[in-house]
């Protein structure tokens, strides 16, 4: 056997090579920077977990800035329509608010639940 290994030491080492790169090529996964901490290193499955939560983030804030918009767009509209009348009608005004304030504490609990999910 010995005899036989310093014959053939180059077909060998050869091998034992050629074996230690196919595991290295096969058990290292490539890996890229973080989206949301570059100094870490991550997988693409990693990765996708990452773009799929700033997506997430993203149709969120998305999401609240057209809600603030119509709430702005319904603003304007109730200014317009009393500065149109000339008169201010005490009750509306009171009934406007309540709604903004019910549109608030929905927004609210939804936010407060959005992240709740995003953080399990």
């Amino acid at each position: 056997m010995i005899q036989l290994l310093k014959n053939n030491w180059m077909k060998v080492l050869s091998l034992v090579v050629a074996i230690l790169l196919i595991a290295l090529a096969i058990g290292c996964q490539p890996k890229v920077p973080s989206l949301m901490d570059p100094n870490r290193k991550v997988s693409r499955e990693e990765l996708q977990i990452e773009f799929d939560t700033l997506l997430k983030i993203f149709e969120n804030r998305v999401r609240t800035l057209e809600d603030d918009k119509r709430l702005r767009d319904v603003l304007l509209r109730f200014a317009f329509v009393t500065a149109e009348a000339g008169t201010f009608n005490p009750l509306s005004l009171v009934t406007t608010l309540a709604a903004f304030y019910g549109i608030g504490s929905a927004a609210t609990t939804t936010t407060k639940a959005v992240k709740k999910k995003l953080a399990k």
